[in-house]
């Protein structure tokens, strides 16, 4: 649940920058200072003046790059935090 949160906000985050100011993400080739997609989708919101959405979205992918990869680590998932995802995911769709 928490995954398809994160990558379900990403994409339509994604989405909508492409559309609506033709953006495209920078391939590792082009860029020495290379960031990620999903870095770049976050900083492009906030360049477009999306910070809300843009915060949303990282604090959405903390909790899901917890839940895949670090559980049992420092941390543990529970049902708030499956919650908490589905709410920053319906902000995320909301301020944008």
């Amino acid at each position: 649940m928490i995954n398809r949160s994160y990558y379900a906000s990403f994409l339509y985050a994604r989405n909508w920058l492409e559309k609506q100011f033709h953006f495209m993400p920078v391939h590792p080739s082009y860029d020495k200072q290379y960031r990620g997609v999903h870095k770049q989708v976050i900083d492009e919101l906030k360049k477009k003046s999306k910070n809300k959405a843009s915060n949303n979205l990282l604090e959405l992918k903390r909790i899901r790059k917890n839940a895949d990869y670090d559980i049992g680590v420092n941390d543990y998932i529970n049902q708030s935090d499956a919650k908490n995802s589905i709410y920053l995911a319906k902000k995320v769709f909301e301020n944008i």
